[in-house]
């Protein structure tokens, strides 16, 4: 029976980079003059998802692979393309009146997170990000957290992004 590596070294290997590299990139971007906002770093690296309706002492981050493909295959299927995507959440939560910095937060932490992600070898030795158009790409969210009854005031806001890499690697059928 063939065995393929797949995707859950470079989850791991995401997550190892991150705890190693992003306290120094978000301690320069707080030394930055031009940031407005302070970020924190996460106080939890999570592979694949957690339950972010229980953060507690700060930024979380979930990193997981939820999709990819397998191709270009060799003759008898000895070894392949693989295209996986790995996206990091970076989890934020604010005090209502506190939604814009809570938002700069995030975007904050999305552009810590591509500093440090983008360099080479971050994912794994033999894994690259794509060239292709939208390697890297980013979206933001605002959700409200924590709803009382009545007048739909919501006391907190959650503001999560999501930073996806489409990667390319090889696997080997051994």
């Amino acid at each position: 029976m063939a065995s393929i590596t797949f995707v859950a070294p470079i989850v791991r290997a995401a997550i190892a980079t991150l705890k190693a590299e992003l306290p120094d990139a978000i301690a320069a971007y707080n030394a930055q003059d031009e940031n407005d906002v302070i970020l924190a770093e996460p106080t939890e690296y999570v592979f694949g998802a957690a339950d972010p309706l229980v953060l507690t002492a700060g930024p979380l981050l979930e990193v997981a692979s939820t999709d990819g493909q397998l191709s270009e295959f060799s003759i008898r299927r000895s070894e392949g393309d693989h295209d996986p995507r790995v996206s990091v959440v970076c989890w934020h939560e604010g005090e209502r009146g506190e939604l814009s910095p809570t938002y700069e937060m995030s975007l904050g932490l999305a552009r810590c997170v591509i500093e440090v992600l983008a360099r080479d070898g971050a994912f794994g030795a033999e894994v690259e990000i794509s060239n292709a158009p939208g390697a890297i790409s980013w979206r933001t969210d605002v959700i409200p957290a924590d709803p009382v009854a009545g007048g739909r005031e919501f006391l907190k806001w959650q503001v999560p992004v999501l930073v996806s890499f489409q990667l390319e690697t090889v696997e080997r059928f051994v």
